[in-house]
């Protein structure tokens, strides 16, 4: 196994992207457009000795027409809420574009007035129509007005600790759960002094039951023809997946807090083994390597099927969002910034160096016709079979993933620890969520 090079990426993980920012932009005395970007590249290390490559490469390329200044990024490690990324659109300093890891959030900063609408801008753009359709459909508002452009994709996958297995008397080289009552009967199997069988933490993603409603065929939020959404937490699917999650937590198969933790916290449960199962992304990667956590050490699988049989796989996209305060020429400026970061040359340039340096990443583009896998040469087949099966049958659910709202996912603790009847807990967060949200969201239409 190649000695690991932590990844600095301009594209992270769904879960944890850091807020990416271009300042507005001002027109300079010399006829150029402003534009200042958080520095990624104050450092040759890793994958960032390629990303200084090509923002040389830009300046020598548009520098008489766009000059692009630098600035430290943010600091937190979690600011993928709607609160902190609206401030910083209405902040003094309000960047041009950010980079966010949810349609949520998209859609949300859109419905706020904070975000503009990009399709007049990249609708004869080869460079954006080169993405897959899949993520073009998850940067549409319901309208099929384009509002974000395609960043990065992410699946999410379970990952099981060799160790946990093994000391279960499972062979981790076979091993595979393919049902909800496989999962049940290997995270029982394997709930020990030594591990937690399974993880279930609020803050694993904010859509971590998601994943299980989703692997039941449930769907969150339906479109109606006008555009407008109406939601189905309440769906026998909805209902059925909570059920699963209940069952794991009463029986004391998983951690006792399955309340909002702090991501830095949860992450520590998780680099030290506490828990034997767990939510997985893949471009989560660099965070356990830097822990000295080795893909070798760790088993993927897909998420198993519900008992309805009707199974979904989803594909994430996190997405850039352009500041609705931008002149025309200001926008357009940071799209062409933004095009030639998200290029098919630029990701062709990056796997060959990564695959040249030795530098391990994960970034899983949403540029079609990229042979990236070539350069994962050092990652376990198992983990690049999964990866690629996830992908290949993944479905968009960015509709879904708008209906599946913050009020909905503050709630499911207390659903799933209470005594009370999940139906109606699921049905007094709809109201919650159609009267607070939903409501507003629909008026737009």
């Amino acid at each position: 196994m190649k000695k690991y090079i932590k990844v600095i990426s301009l594209l992270l993980s769904v879960a944890i992207i850091a807020t990416c920012m271009v300042g507005c932009g001002s027109k300079s005395k010399g006829g150029k457009v402003t534009i200042t970007v958080p520095d990624l590249v104050l450092n040759s290390l890793g994958s960032n000795a390629y990303l200084q490559q090509k923002q040389e490469e830009f300046n020598r390329l548009y520098g008489d027409e766009i000059e692009v200044k630098h600035i430290l990024p943010t600091t937190s490690s979690d600011t993928n809420d709607v609160q902190n990324l609206s401030a910083v659109l209405i902040s003094n300093d309000a960047p041009a574009f950010i980079n966010v890891s949810s349609t949520i959030y998209m859609k949300d900063l859109y419905n706020m007035g904070l975000i503009r609408d990009i399709t007049d801008l990249v609708k004869d753009s080869e460079t954006f129509n080169k993405n897959t359709k899949l993520s073009i459909e998850a940067c549409k508002y319901s309208d099929g007005k384009i509002i974000g452009y395609p960043a990065a994709a992410e699946v999410p996958l379970l990952g099981f600790y060799n160790s946990a297995l093994s000391e279960a008397g499972y062979n981790p080289a076979t091993f595979s759960v393919k049902t909800w009552d496989e999962y049940y009967k290997s995270v029982k199997k394997m709930n020990t002094s030594a591990h937690k069988g399974a993880s279930l933490f609020a803050s694993e993603f904010f859509l971590w039951p998601n994943n299980w409603i989703l692997s039941n065929g449930g769907r969150i939020a339906l479109q109606n023809t006008d555009g407008t959404i109406k939601l189905n937490y309440t769906d026998s699917k909805v209902v059925e997946a909570i059920e699963f999650l209940q069952k794991l937590y009463k029986e004391k198969l998983t951690n006792s807090n399955i309340g909002y933790t702090d991501i830095d916290s949860m992450f520590s449960s998780i680099y030290n083994k506490q828990v034997a199962s767990f939510t997985m992304y893949p471009t989560w990667l660099s965070r356990f390597v830097d822990s000295g956590i080795e893909p070798n050490q760790i088993t993927l699988s897909m998420f198993p099927k519900g008992p309805s049989g009707e199974y979904t796989n989803v594909m994430y996209v996190s997405s850039i969002v352009f500041n609705a305060s931008l002149t025309d020429e200001e926008a357009k400026a940071a799209i062409k910034y933004v095009e030639f970061m998200h290029s098919e040359e630029y990701y062709k340039g990056y796997y060959e160096f990564c695959k040249n340096n030795g530098v391990s990443q994960f970034t899983i583009p949403c540029v079609e016709g990229i042979d990236w896998w070539s350069s994962l040469t050092d990652f376990p087949q198992q983990w690049i079979e999964v990866i690629k099966t996830a992908i290949k049958t993944a479905e968009d659910i960015s509709l879904d993933s708008t209906g599946f709202s913050t009020y909905i996912s503050a709630d499911l603790p207390s659903i799933i620890t209470g005594s009370g009847k999940i139906s109606d807990g699921l049905a007094a967060s709809e109201k919650t969520a159609i009267k607070e949200w939903l409501n507003t969201y629909n008026k737009k239409k």
